[in-house]
């Protein structure tokens, strides 16, 4: 069971990989990218100072070299400017530009007819059982995965009493 579980995840994360193409669909960005964009246009409608790198960073929950990255493609392309923050020389902020508005609203846009073609196929009912049962899914992968990392973070002795070593069950 084990061993076809994980060929079945191999597989379906294979062909989920090939999703990401859809929302991009007529522009010149990475997934990444479009996802830093939505997070810049978000504070934009919060704030007119813009948003930091380590704001983007914890959001994304990516590396700092991956957020300069991110910014950097973003601010060649035209979709983002960099300033330093006017309160606070140390700090840049990143605003989204008006490229970048359009270009994310066209995103959205090919994004949600993509989504009522397949709602229109599938119907609203099994998409949101998908959605239940692959979130339940991820937490137990998630969950197995803590359950495997305390194992191995433990004392010997510690891995000895735990309940998941079975040591201790009757």
């Amino acid at each position: 069971m084990a061993a076809n579980l994980v060929k079945r995840w191999m597989q379906m994360s294979v062909r989920l990989k090939k999703l990401r193409s859809v929302f991009s669909v007529g522009s010149d960005l990475r997934m990444n990218e479009i996802w830093a964009l939505g997070k810049i246009e978000h504070a934009a409608r919060s704030s007119s100072d813009g948003i930091g790198n380590t704001q983007i960073q914890e959001e994304m929950q990516i590396t700092k070299s991956a957020v300069s990255q991110i910014i950097d493609s973003l601010v060649e392309k035209g979709y983002v400017n960099r300033a330093p923050d006017t309160r606070d020389r140390r700090r840049m902020c990143v605003t989204i530009t008006p490229s970048g508005r359009d270009i994310l609203k066209r995103i959205s846009q090919n994004a949600n007819e993509f989504a009522d073609k397949v709602a229109a196929n599938m119907g609203e009912e099994k998409i949101q059982l998908m959605f239940d049962l692959l979130n339940e899914f991820i937490d137990g992968f998630i969950g197995a995965q803590n359950e495997l990392e305390a194992g191995h973070s433990g004392t010997e002795s510690e891995r000895e009493h735990s309940p998941a070593s079975g040591s201790d069950a009757r």
